[in-house]
């Protein structure tokens, strides 16, 4: 039993694997080798160039203007075309015909009393 567990979780060699997991493992092994200050120092220069590429991002690739006079005209479409098509309300399901004409005698006489 334990023989087969063994087989079955068996780790492959790293010539097994890709080219990345070796080059974080041989990076690990080395960042392992460094003394605990050394490795903070690295840690430190690595989350500042991060962050200074993010902050440069918003410099650098600024947000767009957006168009609203494009964006007026394409709601006017939008309504346009709403006007022609029914109306579906979203919590509404779908009904038979019978069900249709009960509403509507319903509304009927509704408006009819009032």
């Amino acid at each position: 039993m334990k023989k087969e567990n063994s087989k079955l979780h068996r780790v492959p060699p790293l010539k097994e694997v890709s080219r990345y997991t070796r080059w974080v493992d041989r990076m690990d092994k080395q960042g392992t080798k460094l003394n605990l200050k050394s490795r903070k120092h690295t840690w430190l220069l690595v989350m500042a160039v991060l962050l200074l590429i993010f902050i440069l991002s918003f410099i650098l690739f600024p947000g767009s203007q957006p168009n609203y006079e494009a964006m007026e005209q394409q709601l006017i479409e939008l309504n346009q075309q709403t006007d022609q098509a029914p109306v579906y309300r979203s919590l509404d399901m779908p009904v038979d015909t019978f069900e249709q004409l009960l509403k509507r005698k319903i509304h009927e006489r509704i408006s009819k009393e009032q």
